[in-house]
């Protein structure tokens, strides 16, 4: 409070996940019961839920006021089989690579008294980037069903991506100074299978090499509103 007041609040967050299986060179993984059956199943995962609220109520004669909330969320899945490595399974073989994120921020800024300017500005960016490689002369097999899948769990069960942004400006002043608040939400997912030169994959029944970007949804809403007029 004051005759001229100007006040400020900011709120980040930043998350980075890094989830990998390997199987070093050289290295063998067997499975088999001796009848057919048998499987051998690798899941990566990344689950993150995060939310960031920043509020800021402020008020005075002449009141300047500005809030921001960033959130950041950056997830690397990764299944790595280095050269000379091998997987063989008497039954299945899934390998899976998959992220559930929902993240969140929002941002309320408020003013009150003579004259004001309220600001607010909000962001949500959300990565996704998921690889399984087969390197050379590193041998995957099967008796029975191979997928390799990206964006997808080892069942088959699609990643869920949500990024929100949110800023909301109530500018009670008598004399408000008209702003634009900003709110703005990014999501980038990447899926890759890399089969190398000289690698072998064998499946004894089906093979499936699939990638999916996963149900996602970004959105970023701003609202300002004051004594006259709301946008």
């Amino acid at each position: 409070g004051g005759f001229l007041n100007g006040s400020a609040g900011r709120a980040d967050a930043t998350m980075i996940a890094d989830t990998r299986v390997e199987l070093g060179r050289g290295a063998q993984v067997d499975a088999s019961d001796g009848q057919g059956g048998g499987d051998i199943v690798v899941n990566v995962r990344n689950d993150i839920v995060a939310y960031q609220y920043a509020k800021l109520d402020t008020g005075g004669a002449v009141d300047i006021a500005r809030v921001e909330s960033h959130i950041t969320s950056s997830n690397i899945g990764r299944v790595i089989f280095e050269g000379g490595a091998r997987a063989s399974a008497g039954g299945d073989l899934r390998v899976g690579v998959r992220t559930d994120a929902d993240i969140e921020a929002r941002g309320n800024s408020r003013t009150h008294g003579g004259a004001g300017f309220a600001q607010g500005r909000a962001t949500a960016y959300l990565t996704t980037d998921h690889l399984i490689q087969v390197s050379g002369d590193a041998t995957l097999e099967s008796g029975g069903n191979l997928h390799l899948l990206t964006g997808y769990d080892a069942s088959g069960g699609r990643g869920n991506l949500t990024a929100y942004a949110h800023v909301y400006v109530w500018n009670k002043t008598a004399l408000p100074i008209q702003t634009d608040p900003y709110a703005h939400a990014n999501l980038v997912s990447t899926n890759g299978i890399d089969p190398q030169a000289n690698s072998v994959v064998i499946a004894g029944v089906d093979g499936n090499l699939r990638t999916s970007q996963g149900s996602y949804s970004a959105r970023g809403e701003g609202r300002g509103k004051d004594l006259y007029r709301e946008v």
